[in-house]
């Protein structure tokens, strides 16, 4: 699932770079719109059971809420993957919030160069994708899950590396997004099934979204804060400062069982 993402994710940078050069930004807008509905039209064509009755309709949200919770936080593992997970997208939704602009503000990139950028960047997760099971065989999932997070913020310090000639900033910002997306690609194939290894059937769909309100929520102030710290100091020190701060995610694993931890079967 996340090689097939990967893939899209690649497709998509390239299609949307030339979509605005050649036509113009609002029509890639539309294009992308269009492309949810058939995403839309497309689950229709996936076969559908009738699910047997549940037990959580007899519970108030808030007991299933705070099931969900008690899942995630009451296991150390999963309680330490959640938490680096957090800690490392708050700090790239951080770091989102001014890469762009630096792309087309202090290095000048016009929409082709960032699509370019941004399809060699997810190329990265494809590679990293496609690696990380015999990764996590040779090193094991904890070790593997803290090298992953390692690769991807090596990868974001590098973005401000060169910034003249142009064409050496081309070659620098497309490496450090290949590296970031190599390590993410790494890090995402073995951190999402640990949820479904280590929680009760019955209880996997309130963990997921237990996990999932954390990271994505954090992600939304994450971004807050990189737009805020880059209008007060400037998009490079934004850049640098939440690459730094990206690496403490790792902690969270390595002072935990998860370190570790060879396989699934812990």
């Amino acid at each position: 699932m996340e090689l097939s993402q990967a893939i899209a994710m690649a497709a998509g940078p390239f299609l949307a770079g030339w979509l605005v050069n050649a036509l113009s930004a609002p029509t890639a807008i539309l294009a992308d719109s269009v492309s949810f509905l058939l995403a839309a039209a497309l689950l229709l064509l996936v076969p559908m059971r009738s699910a047997g009755r549940s037990t959580a309709a007899s519970c108030a949200v808030l007991c299933q809420v705070a099931e969900g919770l008690a899942g995630v936080f009451g296991n150390p593992i999963l309680r330490a993957v959640t938490l680096a997970t957090a800690t490392f997208i708050f700090c790239h939704t951080a770091y989102s919030a001014a890469f762009l602009l630096h792309l087309t503000k202090d290095l000048g990139f016009d929409s082709r160069i960032v699509g370019v950028v941004l399809g060699i960047g997810a190329l990265g997760g494809v590679v990293g994708a496609a690696s990380s099971p015999s990764a996590g065989r040779a090193i094991g999932i904890g070790p593997v899950l803290m090298v992953g997070l390692a690769v991807s913020t090596v990868g974001m310090s590098l973005a401000t590396l060169i910034t003249e000639p142009r064409w050496a900033a081309v070659a620098c910002v497309s490496l450090s997004q290949f590296i970031l997306w190599i390590g993410q690609g790494i890090y995402n194939v073995q951190q999402v099934p640990l949820r479904y290894a280590l929680v009760a059937q019955r209880l996997q769909g309130r963990a997921n979204a237990s996990i999932r309100s954390v990271v994505w929520g954090l992600a939304s102030l994450g971004a807050l804060a990189g737009g805020a710290v880059a209008a007060a100091t400037g998009l490079r020190i934004t850049l640098l400062a939440s690459s730094l701060l990206g690496a403490a995610s790792i902690v969270w694993i390595w002072r935990s069982p998860l370190r570790r931890t060879r396989s699934l079967r812990v």
